[in-house]
């Protein structure tokens, strides 16, 4: 009987995952609908603001870095928009990509160290990941697919690749500097000796953009880490360990705490059980990417105190997506060998319900997490308050508000005042401090758009003397009031 050519199945096996991924992306990005998260569109305007020729900057005519987390996100988005005629379908496209790459990446790596059946299902669990979706428009998926990539090079031994790949993740966000340093270690343990042409490959990027941003905005370091800090130590947002419980209620506030049960369950079981008994390459890997993932959650918890935002949490949802693969996969693996034409027929009809237990609990956790997925735009109030204020203003007005995402992308014709600290290290200063009363009466805004009934952070200044300046502009936009500053006597 005629056999089939050894390479057409391995061609198969590599590529049939991948398009699986793809299709799963493109219905991510389906049931997201119209969502973005508020602050997708800082990083937008930025993109347009540079792809315009008006310069780095939020607000055009301003050079600041301070706002930008993510510099390579804003590159791309830029360079993108200019093909594609739109920041925000740039950065759909790239969703999907780096989705789909996350996934690959994932099934690659563990692949690389013996274990492929892990590998499909938890790329699978990587690329439908609603915490993921959930950071549409934002870099959290370029992170992720970049952390994947560079966990796949060094399984192969890339150097150059996986330090390209650190270098690249690092200036999507730093927090990079977590992989790198898994990454590091575990080429360490393994080779016994340091990785030079990665370290080399990963620093040259890093480097050439410290450089630049040095000497155009006099600060390499983006000022939206001392803004976070400064929140965490304000108390606004809450007191304890703020980073590590949003481990635990981010999902409960999305309403994915059952998706995320779920996998974390999967993942302890495949961490406590299958990686002591794994073979040395496997247990390597995901020791590395554990260790990344602590180091993660320390620096932003304990050391930095930084609040719980949702896109800060894309490593621990790739490394616990990662670790809940194995479990299945071991499963999948024995049920295989059950099926196998030389074992006797009750124990292929076992392998055969194991296999299929299997593969149901990887539909349900991925149709658990995709049926969570966010499919509404949660601020179409933002967009409505650009367009009433336009429509009284001239461009150029100054406008002060507490979320500055899509009411600054809708209104690109003013100029946007953040008293959070994201654009201006001043204000980091005294959110630090807990004064949120200052602001009024230093920048003087020509509008200000306040929350009904006023958030915390607002209601501070609304009970300042330099709030007696301003008065109320008649509006019919739910949960927002807007207060115009009176013409000068």
């Amino acid at each position: 009987m005629p056999t089939s050519p050894p390479l057409r199945p391995t061609l198969l096996g590599t590529v049939a995952p991948w398009v699986g991924y793809l299709a799963l992306a493109l219905l991510g990005l389906h049931l997201l609908g119209d969502y973005l998260p508020d602050d997708a569109f800082i990083h937008f305007r930025y993109a347009r603001n540079l792809a315009a020729g008006e310069g780095w900057g939020y607000n055009p005519g301003d050079p600041s870095n301070a706002g930008a987390t993510s510099p390579l996100w804003v590159l791309l988005l830029a360079a993108a928009s200019s093909v594609l005629g739109s920041v925000p379908r740039a950065a759909d496209v790239f969703l999907v990509v780096a989705l789909t790459v996350a996934g690959g990446a994932t099934f690659a790596a563990l692949r690389a160290v013996g274990r492929p059946a892990a590998g499909v299902v938890s790329g699978t669990f990587v690329t439908t990941a609603p915490l993921l979706l959930a950071t549409r428009g934002m870099e959290s998926p370029l992170y992720v697919a970049l952390a994947a990539t560079a966990w796949w090079a060094a399984a192969r031994h890339r150097q150059v690749a996986a330090g390209l790949a650190l270098g690249a993740l690092t200036l999507v966000r730093g927090d990079g500097l977590a992989v790198a340093a898994g990454v590091g270690l575990w080429w360490l343990v393994r080779d016994r000796v340091l990785p030079w042409r990665m370290i080399g490959a990963a620093i040259a990027p890093v480097a050439a953009w410290l450089a630049y941003a040095t000497v155009v905005f006099g600060d390499p370091v983006p000022g939206t880490l001392a803004a976070k800090m400064a929140q965490g130590d304000s108390g606004y947002w809450g007191e304890g360990p703020l980073f590590v419980k949003g481990l635990w209620e981010l999902p409960r506030a999305f309403g994915m705490d059952a998706w995320a049960l779920a996998l974390v369950g999967l993942g302890v079981t495949g961490a406590v059980t299958l990686i002591p008994r794994a073979a040395r390459p496997a247990r390597r890997l995901l020791g590395g990417a554990l260790l990344a993932a602590v180091l993660l959650v320390l620096t932003y918890g304990p050391v930095l105190g930084v609040p719980a935002y949702h896109w800060y949490y894309a490593l621990p949802v790739l490394v616990i997506g990662l670790a809940a693969g194995l479990p299945i996969g071991f499963a999948a693996e024995q049920a295989a060998e059950l099926v196998g034409d030389r074992a006797p027929g009750p124990a292929r009809a076992g392998g055969v319900v194991l296999l299929a237990c299997s593969l149901g609990i990887v539909v349900l956790v991925v149709y658990g997490g995709l049926r969570v997925t966010p499919g509404v735009f949660p601020t179409p109030h933002y967009v409505a308050a650009a367009e009433f204020i336009q429509a009284r203003a001239a461009p150029g007005t100054s406008v002060a508000l507490t979320e500055i995402g899509a009411f600054g992308w809708a209104g690109e014709d003013l100029v946007v005042v953040d008293y959070l600290g994201l654009l201006d290290g001043q204000a980091a200063e005294h959110l630090a401090g807990g004064d949120l009363a200052w602001w009024l009466g230093a920048y003087e805004p020509d509008w200000w758009v306040v929350h009904e009934p006023a958030w915390g952070f607002e209601q501070p200044a609304l009970a300042t003397v330099a709030f007696e300046a301003y008065e109320q502009v008649p509006d019919d936009i739910p949960e927002l009031a807007f207060y115009r500053r009176r013409p000068a006597a």
